[in-house]
């Protein structure tokens, strides 16, 4: 059986997805472990930062939502430059 998604969760995942955003995570915050990220670590780092339990609260939380789209923003403004804000 097929879960239905809501749209900013499947953005969520997408993102998570998406190693250009584990690029940029590895680029501007450290993981504890020091490992790289990848998409586990991505979509834990990605719920930390929104403060929910999963990713499919995006649906209902406007405060995570729009913590959400700020994050999406300031990835595709990396990705847009391929370099660090300063």
């Amino acid at each position: 059986m097929t879960e239905a998604r809501a749209p900013r969760e499947r953005q969520a995942l997408a993102l998570v997805e998406d190693e250009r955003f584990c690029e940029w995570l590895d680029a501007t915050s450290a993981h504890p472990s020091r490992w790289p990220h990848n998409r586990t670590t991505a979509a834990a780092w990605l719920r930390e930062q929104l403060g929910v339990e999963s990713l499919g609260h995006l649906a209902v939380s406007a405060v995570a939502a729009q913590a959400f789209d700020e994050i999406e923003r300031r990835f595709a403004l990396w990705d847009k430059k391929q370099e660090l804000p300063l």
